[in-house]
């Protein structure tokens, strides 16, 4: 997966190594977590479909600023957080979990989780829920 410079230094980003398996396609909006949920990499389509843009930055905000649940009550087991940290940890293979942009209703979008490892954390690929 390609980055982008970082838009306060410039600077050129480096690869982003995960499976295969979790390769957006292409257009496909991404993200990558940290474990403190704070956003690392945000795909320029994921700036979009999240609303940012402007003085609402992705990059470095927490992801529970921009992705919610899309149902009221979600167990534990099946909650972003819980699987951001489940993948970045290494205890689950890639999960999809439904989730839609905060503030926003009618919208939902299938998050696939699973591991990245550079940087650590993990990858958020978003596609329209059926």
């Amino acid at each position: 997966m390609e980055g982008r410079p970082c838009p306060a230094c410039g600077a050129d980003p480096q690869p982003l190594l995960a499976p295969a398996t979790m390769a957006p396609l292409e257009g496909e909006p991404f993200l990558i977590v940290d474990g403190t949920l704070t956003v690392l990499v945000a795909s320029s389509e994921a700036e979009r479909v999240l609303g940012a843009g402007g003085t609402r930055a992705v990059q470095g905000a927490r992801v529970t600023e921009f992705l919610v649940p899309a149902e009221a009550e979600v167990p534990v087991d099946r909650s972003l957080a819980t699987l951001i940290i489940w993948a970045i940890r290494g205890d689950a293979p890639p999960r999809t979990v439904v989730v839609r942009p905060a503030g926003t209703f009618g919208v939902r979008y299938q998050a696939k989780v699973g591991p990245c490892t550079t940087p650590r954390g993990a990858v958020i690929v978003l596609t329209e829920a059926r």
